[in-house]
């Protein structure tokens, strides 16, 4: 996903943030981030360009805060965020139905799921456990 992207798909999560997922979001972070500057934090993206500035935040690296909205039980939100990146993945975002159609999630241990896919040439897995995210 670009940068551009990013900030799209952030700020439709920072919206859908009330105070308490905040408060969660920032006591999961505190080990890395400084008390100060966490008392500062009154937005998730204030939270967001915290996370960026410190390299766990990216257009290409989303895993971490999927993660942490996947602790607070936000996954309607982790799962847009996953399957933003996962959608931007394709160059020019088509899949024809028939690509669709080869796509297969099979049950794996515990709570995890596996996707299968080939698109225009190309194969791959996506392993996503929703306690731990994509794999």
């Amino acid at each position: 996903m670009s940068a551009a992207h990013l900030n799209v798909v952030l700020l439709e999560i920072s919206n859908q943030l009330n105070n308490e997922n905040l408060e969660s979001l920032k006591f999961l972070v505190r080990s890395q981030i400084g008390k100060q500057k966490l008392e500062r934090i009154k937005t998730g993206l204030q939270l967001f360009e915290v996370l960026i500035e410190r390299g766990r935040l990216a257009s290409d690296q989303t895993d971490y805060l999927a993660n942490l909205l996947g602790q607070i039980h936000r996954e309607d939100l982790s799962d847009k965020l996953n399957s933003l990146e996962i959608q931007s993945g394709n160059s020019n975002n088509d899949i024809s139905d028939a690509e669709k159609g080869k796509i297969r999630t099979v049950p794996l241990i515990g709570d995890a799921e596996s996707s299968f896919a080939c698109c225009q040439g190309q194969c791959f897995t996506i392993i996503y456990c929703p306690t731990r995210g994509r794999h």
